[in-house]
């Protein structure tokens, strides 16, 4: 959407909100210069997630009738 700066001035709020409608470029001319004023998604949450590799995937309650013996026998046997 092609627009006067004075134009855009006035109708600031208008315009703006048709940008995040549309997602058409506001675009002014002004001495010469092409200013164009773009809407840019916001990031996703899920991109900002850590992943964390050291994490149990499945149920917990699996974990508590594992038999861990023979871990402790080894990890004791290492301790000698």
């Amino acid at each position: 959407m092609q627009t006067t700066l004075t134009n855009l001035r006035s109708h600031l709020y208008q315009r703006i909100d048709e940008l995040i409608a549309t997602g058409i470029p506001i675009e002014v001319n002004r001495k010469g210069h092409h200013i164009k004023i773009i809407l840019e998604e916001a990031p996703s949450k899920l991109k900002k997630l850590i992943r964390r590799n050291n994490v149990t995937v499945g149920d917990p309650e699996d974990l508590v009738h594992t038999d861990w013996s023979s871990e402790w026998k080894d990890h004791l046997n290492d301790l000698s």
